[in-house]
């Protein structure tokens, strides 16, 4: 056995004969020879015991399509001495399968780390700081990318530096949602508004850090502000706009509530109500089935003691589906009622017994 441990050593220095020798070792190896008996079963586990000494990538090197007829061999010896001398050699196959497996990883996550690096400089690339002259162009990738954070505006925490902040990101708004079409499509609505919700998002992002820089006060207190503040400024606009961009503030108010958390309850129900008055504006197309899609949202980012405003917009849905001539809205209405199906059920403990009551008679 020394002689095939030198041999293995010197694989690298002379690959050509250590090929050749590898090959008659596997060759020994896996061959059957039920003639010799005991005799053979002792030289082909000897082959194997040697085959153990040389690196895994000399025998990958050496063998064609090693991984196959290996796996063929395994499932077909029957010899016990055999396998024996097998399974050092197995294990030693697995552990430079693990070890190769993990450099592959690490490879990959270093690539990765260079495409978040790419992610994080193409914003700047698409909108560079302060310029808003390709919103109009690109609206969908303005609700990816745009942001307005100067590092040195987080670091005062001034007011005045809150209200620019939120001005830009109004006028953003406003740009935006005049620029991007929805057709009526409801595929491309659900997209837009998963679009708003990153959008949202940053906005909240940029509040809180302001926020936290210039007030101490607790998390919860810094989020239902700034998420008042955005709601105060989206429905502000909201009134004022074309009806075209009224769809679009309808899905960016349903963004907001998804991107807050649960206890963020008083928002949510103060954008249901507003939502729930654009609903009932049946001579409002726009803005009927862009809140019919959003109350669904809202309805399901609500806090789970919230019961009375659930079923509230729940009722406003099923009112506004048996008597709506308008085939998008109900489409739009049976949607929210699918995704609300299971909003009284989750919550009947919590209701108050009035609310149960009228639940009951209303089925």
């Amino acid at each position: 056995m020394p002689s095939f441990e030198m041999g293995a050593m010197d694989a690298e220095a002379y690959p050509e004969p250590a090929s050749e020798i590898l090959k008659i070792l596997w060759v020994v190896g896996t061959s059957r020879n039920h003639g010799q008996g005991s005799l053979w079963a002792k030289a082909r586990a000897t082959a194997f015991i040697a085959l153990t000494h040389y690196e895994v990538v000399h025998i990958f090197r050496s063998i064609p399509d090693f991984r196959d007829v290996n796996l063929e061999f395994l499932f077909s010896e029957t010899d016990p001495e055999v396998l024996r001398a097998v399974e050092g050699f197995e294990s030693r196959i697995i552990n430079h399968e693990y070890m190769n497996r993990r450099r592959y990883v690490n490879e990959q996550r270093v690539s990765k780390s260079n495409v978040e690096k790419l992610l994080d400089v193409f914003p700047q690339v698409v909108f560079p700081t302060g310029s808003k002259s390709r919103v109009r162009e690109l609206p969908g990738a303005a609700l990816f990318c745009l942001s307005f954070a100067p590092l040195d505006m987080i670091n005062r925490g001034m007011l005045k530096d809150l209200e620019e902040v939120n001005a830009k990101f109004e006028n953003a708004l406003l740009e935006i949602a005049s620029s991007l079409q929805l057709s009526r499509n409801i595929l491309v609505a659900l997209i837009t508004l998963q679009s708003w919700k990153s959008f949202m998002q940053r906005w909240m992002k940029v509040q809180l850090m302001l926020l936290d820089a210039k007030a101490h006060s607790t998390v919860l207190d810094r989020t239902s502000k700034a998420a008042n503040n955005i709601l105060k400024i989206v429905r502000r606009i909201s009134d004022e706009c074309i009806p075209s961009s009224a769809e679009n503030f309808a899905l960016a108010i349903g963004a907001l509530c998804s991107a807050l958390p649960q206890s963020v309850h008083t928002v949510k129900s103060s954008a249901s109500k507003f939502l729930l008055d654009w609903l009932f504006q049946y001579e409002n197309e726009c803005r009927q089935w862009s809140a019919a899609i959003s109350l669904g949202l809202v309805s399901s980012c609500l806090h789970v003691t919230d019961c009375k405003q659930k079923y509230e917009n729940i009722k406003a849905l099923l009112e506004v589906l048996s008597i709506s001539k308008n085939t998008l809205v109900k489409e739009l209405v049976e949607l929210d009622c699918f995704s609300c199906q299971d909003l009284l059920t989750r919550v009947d403990s919590e209701c108050n017994p009035q609310l149960e009551k009228e639940h009951k008679r209303q089925k």
